[in-house]
């Protein structure tokens, strides 16, 4: 009977230390668990924001695309503009050297009459006075002269042909007793510079 006692008391003794170690188990397991749920947790944010940072990817991605394409649109539209300013620069110039004939033969067969424009002379000096609007009717009545406006100030001489959106502004420099030079100062060409 002894050696019962003493086996109930080494059973209990065991039991007791063997609860202790499953109660210190519990513990730690629950501990872990608690960590393990955090971690799960802290996991699941990062999931959730690696797909929001994906698809703001792909959004960005997308509207880049979009991007591009407008850029190869306006690309284009761009190059057939600056073709068809080159196509216009190059009449243009045809243009202007017709208009120098133009002006060249109007001043040598006297096409210009007296009252177009107004002499003053003093003792040391002759002024020419052109009256703009006569100047510009004889222009408008030369069929070899394209649609040609002047426009005359005090300090400049504007010139323009409006059919070509072409516009100067300069003035007439005396180069000698038989020579005037038109010195452009600023202008534009379809509003550009």
């Amino acid at each position: 009977m002894i050696w019962r006692i003493n086996l109930l008391r080494d059973l209990s003794k065991y039991t007791s230390e063997l609860i202790d170690k499953i109660e210190t188990s519990k513990k730690n397991l629950d501990k872990e668990q608690r960590e393990l749920a955090e971690i799960i947790v802290k996991l699941q944010k990062e999931q959730d924001e690696l797909k929001k940072t994906n698809i703001e990817k792909g959004l960005a991605k997308e509207e880049m695309e979009t991007y591009l394409s407008s850029l190869k649109t306006e690309k284009e539209y761009y190059e057939d503009y600056i073709e068809s300013v080159e196509k216009v620069w190059a009449e243009m110039k045809f243009i202007l050297t017709k208009t120098i004939k133009g002006f060249t033969e109007i001043i040598e067969t006297g096409a210009l009459p007296d009252d177009t424009v107004e002499v003053k002379q003093t003792l040391f000096a002759a002024k020419g006075i052109i009256n703009e609007k006569k100047f510009n009717a004889i222009l408008s009545t030369r069929d070899d002269l394209p649609n040609l406006i002047f426009d005359f100030h005090k300090d400049k001489v504007n010139l323009s042909f409006p059919d070509y959106e072409f516009h100067v502004e300069g003035e007439f420099i005396l180069i000698d007793d038989q020579t005037i030079k038109y010195v452009v100062k600023k202008g534009t060409f379809y509003d550009l510079p």
